[in-house]
């Protein structure tokens, strides 16, 4: 008979002591810990803000860089065009000193077919005034030539202007396209910094408010919140009951396509449609409320809550809230109301939402980080009574 009652303590202690204290030695740290992540929190946001500075100084440097460009292509543009009306005008000197220097030719022509050329020289009525007509009479070429010649050399001259200005221009062109991509990639970057920025604050709050409803419990700083938790009476639940009074299933666990973007993503939960905004949303076990996340950029207004069913550990999480309608650290059971369903018109900050649904999620254990929570999930349909794609349920949870 002793026998018997043994293999009956020891089958009962397979099945449900074992697991639970398996369960217990993956539970969430202390109270201090917490505080320790709260301050780490922190540290992530002032970084952060940081980094979106410098950011933000890097992309005003680059406008004023695209703007200071622009005004020195405007300078060159109004170089070049005063330098074509020069061109221009030395052109038409040019013609005239050329029908000049034609109407020249034609008298050395004629001077040389017969003497007036000697004629204009010997016209002198002195000896000096001699001297003065044959030299001017050979020099009137010579100086023209010259004249031509200085202004052929500004039109070059120009024309180097013109050249060299062009170049800056495609340059500075080039450099305001360098500049304009270097601004749209600091500009997802800032996006990026900001998103990221609304997430630390909203896990920043959430930690605010757990160390805060915790003390209020009474945990203490070295003891872990999970002990703390069965301390104050942690209830077990026999089996988990649906989230809701009835819906219909509009994405399963797993991989999917990507509803936000192209490609497949990890779906890790599954999604209740068929419901409109404010529907209540129920725990689907008894328990106590673990956490609480107020308008995370993806996933909206966030409940978590620590299960025991059956001896074993779990933790909830239901995504895209309307509203809330519990605290962190309260006790919970399966016909409390945690919230209503948002994730619609009413929910814009929710960027991971595409209409009004529950995202219901399981873990092994009890977590209280994004991070855990995922590295542990499990099918919800492997725990509670749930149809596959595309089914409906209703009546009794």
């Amino acid at each position: 008979m002793k026998k018997v009652i043994f293999g009956i303590f020891i089958l009962i202690l397979s099945l449900v002591v074992v697991p639970l204290l398996q369960s217990y030695a993956n539970a969430p740290g202390t109270l201090d810990a917490y505080r320790r992540q709260l301050r780490d929190l922190e540290a992530q946001y002032a970084a952060s803000r940081n980094q979106q500075a410098m950011t933000q100084n890097e992309i005003a440097a680059a406008q004023r860089n695209i703007r200071n460009s622009q005004l020195e292509i405007d300078r060159n543009r109004g170089e070049i065009d005063r330098a074509r009306i020069e061109i221009e005008n030395l052109n038409l000197e040019i013609a005239r000193t050329e029908e000049v220097i034609r109407e020249l030719l034609r008298h050395q022509q004629i001077a040389n077919s017969g003497n007036a050329a000697l004629e204009f020289v010997f016209e002198a009525e002195s000896y000096a005034d001699l001297i003065y007509r044959f030299a001017l009479n050979q020099q009137i070429s010579s100086f023209q030539a010259d004249l031509i010649e200085e202004f052929n050399e500004n039109i070059l001259r120009n024309e180097e202007l013109q050249a060299q200005l062009a170049a800056r221009e495609r340059e500075l062109d080039r450099l305001i396209i360098q500049l304009d991509n270097s601004i749209s990639a600091l500009s997802v970057r800032l996006v990026s910094i900001e998103k990221g920025q609304l997430d630390i604050r909203a896990d920043i709050a959430s930690r605010r408010n757990t160390i805060r409803e915790f003390e209020a419990l009474g945990c203490r700083g070295n003891e872990t919140m999970s002990d703390c938790v069965i301390r104050m009476g942690h209830e077990n639940s026999p089996r988990f009951f649906r989230p809701m009074n009835s819906g219909v299933i509009t994405s399963p666990f797993g991989w999917r396509n990507n509803p936000l973007g192209a490609g497949t993503a990890f779906h890790a939960g599954i999604d209740i449609g068929g419901n409109p905004e404010g529907t209540p949303i129920f725990s689907v076990a008894n328990g106590t409320v673990s956490r609480i996340v107020n308008r995370a950029s993806c996933g909206g207004n966030i409940v978590y809550v620590w299960h025991t069913v059956n001896g074993r550990l779990y933790t909830s999480e239901y995504m895209h809230l309307l509203a809330i309608n519990v605290r962190v650290g309260q006790r919970v059971t399966s016909n409390t109301v945690v919230g209503t369903v948002g994730g619609g018109r009413q929910t814009p900050w929710d960027r991971c939402s595409t209409g009004a649904h529950l995202h219901f999620g399981l873990s092994t254990g009890w977590r209280n980080d994004f991070s855990s929570f995922r590295a542990n999930i499990v099918d919800p349909r492997s725990r509670i009574n749930l149809p596959g794609l595309g089914g409906r349920f209703s009546g009794a949870r």
